[in-house]
């Protein structure tokens, strides 16, 4: 004689959701891959933060790629400016903490507590953000810092923050160590007074970092300041020729800051 199944609503109904999901899931990556350009203005950090956009972000952080670096070697003071709000803090912490997944990440994070240079929060009409490096009479470099805008702490990337910061650390070392381009006198300046061998050489360090965090094929659903790191890497990969052609022309708008070392 055979056994009667029970009928089980329960197991019906998460069959039904699991389904959903799958589909969703499904649905997600096939959009993301085919509608890149129209998600990338859906989910630009300057738009206001409808329950669409908070879901998309949650589905893609969901779905995508976790870099793939160490944890950061030991706890360490963190080189905040007086006057970071809490939030913001919190964010750029977790910027710092995947920084240093990188041996030139960690050594860049030691050279900013060495020489006191601080991270501060600036509202930027145009970059991401921009260092300052000056050394006083007495030889110190603690009137030097980084400069983040809020947008891009608020965007709820820490792996593109931690780029951001590579970056502009590297400009910060290449002052103290004297090799860089307006200390020697060897710039080639943009018409925008933009130092074009700064640049280059803080986004190969900013390249490298995401290569190392991602590998040489990128993030995979990146559509927002990931993709233009994954367009970099790109750029990085097809010579030292190219990747200064297409830095030249990234940075040679005329609202791009002259005058500091920007980002």
């Amino acid at each position: 004689m055979a056994l009667r199944r029970h009928f089980n609503p329960l197991r019906v109904v998460l069959a039904l959701m699991l389904i959903a999901t799958l589909t969703a899931t499904l649905l997600t990556v096939t959009v993301a891959a085919r509608h890149d350009a129209t998600l990338r203005e859906i989910l630009a950090p300057h738009m206001l933060d409808t329950t669409l956009t908070i879901a998309s972000r949650n589905i893609l952080d969901t779905l995508g790629e976790k870099p793939r670096l160490p944890p950061p070697p030991r706890s360490a003071p963190l080189p905040f400016c007086p006057g970071i709000e809490r939030a913001n803090a919190v964010r750029l912490a977790k910027g710092f903490a995947l920084m240093r997944g990188t041996d030139v990440g960690e050594r860049l994070f030691q050279l900013l507590l060495t020489h006191d240079v601080c991270v501060r929060v600036q509202t930027l009409s145009y970059n991401s953000g921009y260092s300052y490096a000056i050394r006083t009479a007495d030889g110190s470099w603690d009137r030097s810092y980084i400069a983040v805008d809020p947008l891009h702490i608020q965007a709820g990337q820490p792996d593109v923050l931690a780029a951001l910061l590579v970056h502009e650390a590297t400009h910060i070392d290449r002052a103290i160590s004297q090799t860089s381009c307006t200390v020697t006198e060897t710039c080639t300046t943009l018409s925008n007074g933009i130092p074009l061998e700064e640049e280059v050489a803080a986004h190969a360090a900013e390249a490298t970092w995401w290569i190392a965090a991602y590998g040489e094929d990128g993030k995979r659903l990146a559509v927002r300041y990931d993709r233009g790191l994954n367009e970099l890497v790109d750029a990085y990969l097809q010579g030292q020729e190219a990747f200064t052609a297409t830095i030249r022309e990234r940075r040679g708008d005329p609202r791009d800051g002259a005058g500091s070392h920007s980002s």
